[in-house]
């Protein structure tokens, strides 16, 4: 087995089958106790988790500009919307401090929103 994995990573972990290279699985050193294994697990894991952070920060974007447009007063607002890690920050031009707070108001009844950062100008 040693061989094998000596011989894995002097070709960068490759197989040569009929003159084509062909990807091999990594050969990773494994104590006895598996910390590589545990390692690659957990790196794994986070990778996944910042991945679906992400998108439950896309969802929560859409879910609010959605929810802007289908309130009526709200329609013909020019505000972007951007979140992360679900805290949405709303920022444009309103008309009025009324449509402001309705725009806050609406944006944090939304779910999954931590909190609303407000950047919206008055015109």
């Amino acid at each position: 087995m040693k061989l094998h994995q000596a011989v894995m990573r002097a070709m960068g972990g490759a197989i040569v089958i009929a003159g084509l290279a062909v990807p091999a699985a990594p050969v990773f050193a494994e104590d006895s106790s598996g910390a590589q294994t545990d390692k690659l697990k957990a790196e794994s894991m986070r990778q996944r988790e910042a991945a679906a952070k992400y998108v439950d920060d896309s969802v929560i974007t859409a879910k609010v500009k959605a929810a802007l447009i289908k309130a009526p007063e709200l329609k013909s607002l020019a505000v972007s919307v951007e979140t992360l890690k679900g805290t949405v920050l709303l920022s444009g031009f309103v008309d009025d401090a009324k449509q402001r707070d309705k725009a806050m108001k609406v944006a944090g009844s939304v779910d999954g929103v931590v909190s609303v950062k407000d950047g919206m100008v008055l015109r």
